[in-house]
């Protein structure tokens, strides 16, 4: 993982400190060489990274310093007095590059003094490294026999870090020429690590470069000139190449999903009604618990539940998106407010919750209620997903669960004739979803526009990518775990549907269609998308979906080794929802069996 970043830090180093050394050493003038090593150290503007530039310019003055130092005391060693050559019409010429200097100074953003000084440290010290090269290659008199060692152990270094060197550059490469796909490392195959070629070009590169060290191109016949040079060429290509590539995906971020959100959009009305739940009433939810408030205030808590549960209503009808701010936020201060609103939106979901269980079978209102105002939870949750990130998925999956929750525990007191509209209910929680892979792909625009240059080369690097892999696998995880929870309820009610019409379990889930289901709902965890696993006997079935490892365990939950079970993705198992949600049994069995 520290390959790259070092690999890039190196040939970013390495090439502005050889231009600062030719700006230094050439005889153009030194306007037009100023105006140059200007025009490098503003290519981070294009990102904008203000920091690199100052970086850059630190270390272009070490180095073009510390050589115009060392041809001073060259000369004055060798007793050599030469006048200042610098005129009026130089000082005229100078107010340019000190005018754009000052141009991009104002329109800094305030980065502090501690950044200041960091950058302006490292600058000076890579530009002192370059300088210790330097003097290495040019002032140092090396022999011939000094050379070919020296270019065997860079030889064989070169070889160590050519692998790494190629796939940085293919990575780069890739992520410019498939931008889409290179934002969703874990949903392709890493082609970067099957690729070969690239590292072994790469390693002749630099072996030949070792080998041309040995040889300078000033000796030696015209032919083998012409080779030497040609070596040096394709060295300074492999060099370069990774700092350009770079910069162009930094200057270039990926572009903003297009998303219209509906107008009026539900979730302002979930706004509103979060804002109602978080208004004071004059008794507390536990003093009606303890029997303290008055029969007046209890009713006031009942009307406001309802209340509650109709804004809800309302938004669902209009249709829900959440809308995300794209714009760069190093205070962070967009996200807060983020996670502020879900976390509103969780209180809501477990007031709805609590709403709906409220509602006992012995209540006016009728069982019937109770699920379709689960099936409404489970579409509030849904809808959470909508336009939004990984972490609005896990909300929507923890407040859409409880209502799959609620959905499963009142289905065999649930009268028939409701099933045909709660599983179409159910349906419609489902495909108010987002899918994942938008969501993802949303994910991975947000984080790099939002934290800036830095966030977005650590994305180039593929740093990004394996830190946040572990979180993504789990976002997942519960996310297709709570897809998968209101597809077999859809498939369960088809069942209890089945068995009122007929007096018995169907012997396969293709008898459903299309009288009860007009298609079969998929199983999310099938690696070929098949459907949920289901099996049955006399009086019972078993309904199941494959789970994380993709595999058929005949139903059997995934078990920790004290028999505990527990959605540990390392473990073996398939999901039901017997086993989602603590039934007694992992089978359902026949109402109208002796047992």
């Amino acid at each position: 993982m520290l390959l790259p970043p070092l690999l890039l830090l190196l040939t970013t180093v390495t090439t502005v400190g050889l231009i600062a050394a030719w700006a230094a050493t050439s005889r153009w003038h030194w306007f037009v060489r100023a105006m140059l090593c200007l025009g490098v150290a503003a290519l981070p503007l294009l990102i904008p990274a203000y920091e690199l530039s100052i970086a850059a310019m630190a270390l272009m003055g070490t180095v073009v310093a510390g050589v115009l130092v060392w041809k001073w005391l060259r000369r004055r060693a060798a007793g050599e007095r030469r006048p200042s050559q610098f005129a009026t019409r130089d000082l005229l010429l100078a107010v340019i590059p000190v005018a754009a200097v000052c141009a991009v100074v104002v329109q800094m953003p305030p980065l502090g003094a501690d950044r200041w000084f960091g950058m302006l440290l490292s600058g000076c010290f890579s530009g002192l490294v370059i300088l210790v090269g330097l003097w290495l290659a040019a002032a140092v008199p090396w022999n011939r026999w000094a050379r070919s060692v020296l270019a065997a152990f860079a030889g064989v270094a070169a070889v160590l870090v050519a692998s790494g060197w190629g796939q940085l550059l293919t990575s780069l490469a890739y992520q410019i020429g498939w931008p889409a796909e290179s934002l969703l490392p874990w949903d392709r195959q890493d082609l970067v690590a099957s690729l070969h070629w690239p590292g072994v070009a790469v390693a002749c590169v630099l072996l030949a470069g070792c080998l041309a060290w040995a040889a300078p191109p000033w000796q030696g016949e015209r032919p083998m000139r012409v080779a030497i040079i040609s070596v040096y060429a394709m060295l300074g290509v492999v060099v370069i190449a990774a700092p350009v590539m770079a910069l162009f995906l930094l200057a270039n971020p990926p572009a903003i999903p297009q998303q219209s959100a509906p107008n009026p959009n539900g979730i302002e009305d979930y706004n509103r009604a979060v804002a109602l739940l978080n208004a004071p009433l004059d008794a507390a939810a536990s003093d009606a618990e303890s029997g303290i408030a008055s029969q007046e205030e209890i009713d006031a808590m009942v009307e406001r539940q309802e209340q509650l549960y109709r804004i809800v209503e309302t938004g669902l009808a209009k249709g829900v998106q959440r809308e995300l701010s794209f714009q760069e936020d190093p205070t962070n201060s967009n996200i807060e407010q983020h996670l502020e609103q879900l976390n509103g939106y969780r209180s809501l979901a477990r007031s709805l919750y609590a709403s709906a269980r409220s509602h006992t079978p012995g209540d006016e209102s009728g069982t019937d209620a109770d699920a379709f105002r689960f099936a409404a939870l489970a579409q509030y949750g849904a809808s959470l997903s909508q336009g939004g990130l990984l972490v609005d998925a896990l909300v929507a999956a923890a407040c859409g669960g409880q209502g799959a929750e609620g959905l499963y525990s009142v289905r065999d007191a649930t009268p028939p004739d409701a099933y045909p509209n709660l599983i179409e209910a159910i349906k419609a929680a489902e495909q108010r979803a987002d899918d994942l892979h938008n969501i993802t792909l949303r994910e991975q625009v947000w984080s790099q526009r939002v934290g800036g240059w830095t966030t977005r080369l650590l994305n180039v690097l593929g740093i990004n990518s394996e830190l946040q892999r572990p979180a993504y696998e789990s976002s997942r995880l519960s996310y297709q775990q709570f897809l998968a929870s209101l597809r077999l309820l859809q498939i369960q009610y088809a069942l209890l549907s089945y068995h009122d019409q007929h007096g018995e379990w169907p012997s396969e889930l293709k008898a459903l269609t299309p009288g009860i289901l007009e298609t079969l709902p998929t199983d999310p965890f099938a690696p070929d998308g098949g459907p949920f696993r289901y099996h049955r006997d006399a009086n019972s079935y078993q309904l199941y979906s494959v789970w994380a490892d993709g595999q058929d365990d005949q139903g059997a939950p995934p078990r920790e080794a004290n028999g505990a079970v527990s959605w540990n993705p390392e473990l073996r198992g398939d999901l039901s929802l017997e086993a989602l949600y603590g039934a007694q049994s992992y089978r359902q069995d026949d109402p109208n069996s002796s047992e």
